[in-house]
């Protein structure tokens, strides 16, 4: 929904074809998505009303579903699609296309700016874990900084990854997105460290607290059930179902995506609490293509509503992603 800038008391309206050659006008990237969350995490704060943290939560959730694992460290897409109207038919190809590219940004580093919100969110007791905050910084540390204190220099988040490719400084884009990740400072004394002769954050402005949580010290967070027992990524940058909650009689959407050579990947399904995974489908993926297999909810010919995982196997590791169906 749109307003003329200025007036957000007048008429709103809708454009489904916000970018031309019929492709809708895209939910939002992270970082935005983010931005809001941060926001709601503050109005919840000052106000004490649960459904602003229950919003930001949702938001949060969302992004650490399409976080790729590997390592020992984290990446993420700079955007990824939210709803069903993110995956579209090209209205003269005919073919599945999304609203928007994926991919980790390789010019912006708009994950520095998520680390600071990511972080915020662990301290209030949302989404995310010890665990999660050792992952990041596995990442800056080990993905993303060459190691030297006094000429560090850094590459991006997915530059370990199977096809990653380094993108050329142009005039617009000078730099590429790898950078440190100063919100990380108060877990990690290298960090701090790098904060300060940076200068980025001025070093004597914060130090090293551990892993308290600033806001929630007595909150639990726990990984959801849906993420255990899933081997960690060998390379798959996108494994994501939409709609993930499925209603009765109608399909999804089973979206995968990877950068690399072309490999075969095998998308299984089982129930939340089973032990079984069952073989849905085989597909050649790689190269940046994206496949969309449409899922009708049936597992042998037949459809049980309920909680469900659906795992991707590619390279020798896994995804994961959860679904429900009506």
């Amino acid at each position: 929904m749109f307003c003329q800038p200025g007036d957000i008391e007048g008429e709103w309206y809708k454009n489904d074809n916000a970018r031309g050659e019929g492709v809708p006008f895209p939910s939002l990237p992270f970082n935005k998505a983010m931005d809001m969350a941060y926001c709601m995490l503050q109005l919840y704060e000052i106000t004490g009303e649960k459904v602003y943290r229950e919003k930001a939560e949702k938001v949060f959730n969302r992004v650490k579903a399409g976080m790729n694992p590997f390592q020992g460290g984290y990446t993420w897409n700079y955007w990824e699609p939210v709803s069903p109207h993110d995956v579209n038919i090209h209205s003269t190809r005919n073919e599945r296309i999304l609203s928007h590219w994926v991919g980790t940004h390789p010019y912006r580093d708009y994950q520095a700016g998520e680390m600071e919100k990511i972080v915020y969110a662990y301290h209030m007791g949302v989404t995310f874990t010890d665990a999660d905050i050792r992952r990041f910084i596995h990442t800056n540390l080990k993905f993303m900084w060459n190691g030297d204190r006094q000429k560090p220099e850094w590459a991006n988040s997915n530059s370990k990854l199977p096809g990653y490719k380094q993108a050329s400084p142009s005039d617009a884009y000078p730099t590429w997105a790898g950078i440190h990740w100063g919100a990380l400072a108060p877990f990690d004394t290298t960090i701090l460290y790098l904060t300060s002769k940076n200068r980025r954050t001025p070093g004597n402005d914060i130090r090293t607290t551990g892993f308290v949580r600033k806001y929630a010290p007595k909150a639990v967070v726990k990984e959801p059930v849906w993420m255990k027992g899933i081997a960690e990524s060998a390379g798959q940058m996108e494994a994501i179902v939409i709609p993930s909650v499925v209603p009765a009689g109608e399909n999804t959407v089973i979206l995968s995506k990877a950068d690399g050579e072309m490999l075969p990947v095998e998308i299984l399904v089982r129930k939340l609490k089973g032990k079984k995974a069952v073989p849905i489908t085989v597909q050649q993926m790689g190269n940046g293509i994206q496949l969309f297999h449409v899922w009708d909810g049936k597992i042998d010919g037949k459809r049980t509503p309920g909680e469900y995982v659906v795992i991707w196997k590619y390279r020798g590791g896994e995804r994961a992603y959860p679904v429900t169906l009506k």
